[in-house]
C-alpha cells in the first residue's frame, strides 16, 4: 500500500489554518498570520507522529486535549484564564461544527453501496481518490457557509437589539443618530459601569477643531500599534 504523506500533511495543514482562521472570525479578534501559521504547522505534526512508534498515544483523550490546548496557545496566546477558556471553547466548536457539517454532507450523498464498499475497505489505506476530493472540496465548503451564517445571524441581532436612537449633546449643539452598543467587547464606561455606545466620527467632526481630531487620530494610531506589540 503506497502513502502518500506529503500529501496528507499538506492537506490537514490547510485544514487547520481555516479551522483557527474560523476561530478569529467568531472571536473577532484581528489577524496574526505568524502566530496562526505556527499553530497550524504545530496542529498538523500530529500527520506526521502517527507513523512514528508512539503514534497509539494520539487516539488518547488526555493527550488530545494537551494537544488542542498547546494549538490554542500558540495561536491565540495566553493573557487571562477566561479569555484563554472562551478561545479554547470557541475552538472546539468550530472543529466539532465543520466536522459535523463534513460528515453530514459525506453521508447525505452516500448510498448503500457506498456505504457497504466502505465497511469493506475501511482497512485498506487513508480513502480513495474520491473520498479526498469530497474532503478538499467539502470543508471549505462548510467552511464559507458556516462563517456566511454566523455573520448572518449576528447582523441580524445587531438590527433588533443592538442600534438605538442618540442625543448628544456639545456645548450649544445636539446631535441625533442611531448607536451601537457595543456588547461584543462588553466595554463599559469605567465610572457609571454603562455599555459604550459606537456612533459614526464623521457625525461630530463640525463640533471640533481639526487640531483636536488629528490628535485624537494619532492618540488612535498608537493605541493600535500598542496593541499589536502587547500580543506577541
Amino acid at each position: 500500500m503506497t502513502i502518500y504523506l506529503d500529501l496528507i500533511w499538506i492537506l490537514n495543514l490547510c485544514i487547520d489554518y481555516l479551522l483557527i482562521a474560523l476561530t478569529y472570525l467568531l472571536l473577532k479578534r484581528p489577524f496574526h498570520h505568524v502566530r496562526m501559521i505556527g499553530a497550524a504547522l504545530f496542529a498538523s505534526l500530529i500527520v506526521l507522529f502517527l507513523f512514528t512508534p508512539y503514534g497509539h498515544i494520539v487516539y488518547e483523550p488526555w493527550f488530545k486535549a494537551i494537544y488542542s490546548i498547546l494549538i490554542v496557545v500558540i495561536a491565540f496566546g495566553y493573557k487571562r484564564l477566561r479569555y484563554f477558556i472562551q478561545v479554547l471553547c470557541m475552538f472546539y466548536f468550530v472543529t466539532f461544527m465543520t466536522g459535523g457539517g463534513l460528515f453530514a454532507l459525506h453521508f447525505f450523498w452516500q448510498t448503500e453501496s457506498d456505504l457497504v464498499d466502505g465497511l469493506l475497505n475501511v482497512n485498506k489505506g487513508y480513502g480513495s481518490g474520491i473520498s479526498w476530493l469530497f474532503v478538499c472540496i467539502g470543508f471549505p465548503l462548510i467552511w464559507y457557509f458556516s462563517k456566511q451564517r454566523f455573520q448572518e445571524i449576528e447582523f441580524r441581532q445587531i438590527q433588533a437589539n443592538q442600534l438605538i436612537d442618540v442625543q448628544v449633546v456639545i456645548g450649544n449643539k445636539s446631535i441625533t443618530s442611531k448607536g451601537l452598543i457595543d456588547t461584543g467587547n462588553q466595554l463599559v464606561e469605567p465610572l457609571s459601569k454603562r455599555p459604550v455606545i459606537i456612533m459614526e466620527a464623521s457625525l461630530f467632526y463640525e463640533s471640533f477643531s481639526k487640531e483636536y481630531i488629528d490628535q485624537l487620530l494619532q492618540f488612535h494610531e498608537l493605541s493600535m500599534k500598542s496593541n499589536e506589540q502587547s500580543s506577541y
